[in-house]
């Protein structure tokens, strides 16, 4: 930018305008010297011009002092104009009555004989904003710098709704951490890091257990709760150069630097987990956050972002449906299995319309007397893609996907018809036990299901008997023992499968109304 005012005097010498005002400034009489007497006119225009402008400008010269202002620039800074004049702008942001705050001092990237503030001035009544000042240099008709003119931008609203914008679009809302997209966009920068390789990178999915359970013992304002302590548990357990999100329903993402051996990173990841592990009060409750992790590293889990994610992704997933140990690290062959997984849903989804889920009956015989009191109710698949499946390969399928609630209806309903047709054909009155899964205990309709069943077929209450595994009783052991007094009000017995491979411990069972106990073999071996 270029400002340029030239005035003839009588012997053809050129007065500048920028000259005058610095005579005038200077204190110098210029009103009988005719060199001066244009510039003097042209500078009562100019300062008129300047002080109809309602934003801030300032005139400074080559040394930095300011010739001119208007009152705009005043009312900012809270300085009378006639004690602005003849001071730099340093000493006025320094020596000012208001609290100003220089974030930035530099170079403009218009020209080199310009420079950019920005600033935050603080009012006394709280009130901050955001100025950004810039001076372009005036040059005379020589190409010479006489003065620089500046102007002010008071740019607070348009960066607070910036920042408002980002904040929407980068951030998660009921943690405060960075959400997905965020997460996604770091990653993708850091690698194209050119030292990436000899740093090392690992990318973490994080999970929090539990939430279905807290959600339904106690609603949706404890489910928040809990996500936000684990929110701030693990900002207090990754570094600076680290990045964590929130990616939404209780699951973190991790990007980690600097592991470049599987050990430091197991012991890191590991350090996480427990860190995270810890006590909470909700609801007025103490509960205990659990996690599980996958995990996928930096190149040979991938190389692009979508990879990697994919990667820690399917990890987690297979740390979820393994018994023990809360960290998996991602292996090529996941994605062999996962493919395989995929495809047995698929077959299974159709299993029921196809009717190759069979029930094979287990009696159950008195040891005194010999005699078959009971029958077990076994769910077997035979598919004709895959032969036999095994019920611990397609039952942990079906629960995963949501299918175990329609399969075990089916069930419940063909056991129970199975049976009224053993007795009306004459029969000795018999107990059919059924297995229960956890995922149909918190069916909120599940009472009500084996209600109708019961009555469709009519079969007396005592003549079915449930069974649910140690280790499912006690992930939802609130919610198991409300369902199990309501069962056993109506009369249905109740047993507990697998006991001992779990807590193995008998002291949760007083709650429980539990009519009888089937022990694990492992619980009993070595014992004399």
């Amino acid at each position: 930018m270029s400002f340029h005012v030239r005035h003839k005097g009588e012997k053809g010498e050129g007065c500048s305008l920028i000259a005058g005002l610095a005579a005038r400034a200077n204190g110098s009489d210029v009103s009988g010297l005719s060199l001066f007497n244009a510039a003097y006119s042209c500078g009562g225009f100019f300062d008129r011009l300047i002080e109809e402008l309602r934003e801030p400008v300032l005139v400074l010269d080559t040394s930095g002092v300011l010739l001119h202002t208007n009152q705009a620039f005043s009312d900012l800074f809270r300085i009378p104009v006639v004690q602005l004049h003849g001071r730099t702008l340093d000493e006025i942001l320094i020596e000012n009555p208001l609290q100003v705050q220089v974030l930035a001092d530099e170079t403009s990237d218009r020209s080199r004989n310009a420079r950019r503030w920005e600033l935050i001035v603080s009012h006394s009544a709280g009130e901050m904003r955001e100025i950004v000042i810039e001076t372009s240099p005036l040059f005379d008709g020589q190409g010479d710098v006489q003065a620089y003119l500046g102007s002010v931008q008071d740019v607070t609203e348009s960066r607070s709704s910036q920042r408002l914008v980002e904040q929407l679009t980068y951030s998660d809302a009921l943690t405060g951490l960075a959400n997905q997209r965020r997460f996604e966009e770091r990653l993708g920068q850091a690698l194209l890091l050119p030292d990436l390789a000899d740093r090392g990178l690992a990318v973490v999915w994080l999970a929090v257990e539990k939430i279905p359970l807290v959600r339904d013992s106690h609603g949706e304002s404890a489910v928040e709760q809990l996500i936000r302590a684990a929110a701030d548990y693990l900002a207090t357990c990754v570094r600076d150069r680290d990045l964590i999100a929130h990616v939404g329903g209780g699951r973190f993402a991790l990007m980690l630097f600097a592991e470049k051996s599987i050990q430091e990173l197991t012991a890191a990841v590991d350090r996480i987990v427990h860190m995270v592990s810890r006590p909470v009060h909700i609801a007025q409750k103490e509960m205990h956050i659990s996690v599980r992790t996958g995990v996928s590293v930096f190149p040979q889990d991938g190389i692009l972002a979508t990879e990697l994610i994919d990667g820690a992704q399917t990890a987690l997933s297979r740390a979820q449906t393994e018994q023990g140990g809360r960290i998996r690290f991602y292996s090529r062959d996941m994605n062999l299995q996962a493919a395989e997984r995929l495809e047995l849903e698929a077959c299974l989804r159709g299993a029921l319309l196809r009717k190759e889920l069979v029930l094979h009956y287990q009696p159950q015989v008195a040891i005194e007397s010999g005699r078959v009191v009971a029958l077990e109710a076994l769910l077997r698949w035979h598919s004709p893609e895959n032969g036999w499946v095994a019920p611990d390969r397609f039952i942990p399928l079906a629960e995963s996907s949501g299918m175990i609630h329609a399969i075990g209806n089916w069930v419940l309903k063909t056991a129970l018809a199975q049976l009224r047709g053993w007795l009306d054909s004459g029969m000795t009155p018999l107990r059919m036990a059924i297995n229960v899964s956890a995922e149909q205990l918190l069916n909120p309709n599940f009472i009500d299901i084996v209600g109708r069943s019961l009555q469709e077929n009519g079969i007396a209450p005592e003549q079915l008997e449930l069974e649910l595994t140690e280790s499912s009783i006690m992930r939802h052991t609130e919610k198991a023992l409300k369902v199990f007094r309501a069962l056993k009000k109506m009369g249905v017995h109740l047993a507990v499968d697998d006991f001992g491979t779990g807590y193995s411990s008998l002291a949760y069972l007083k709650s429980f109304p539990v009519d009888r106990l089937k022990i694990d073999r492992s619980f009993l071996e070595g014992l004399a």
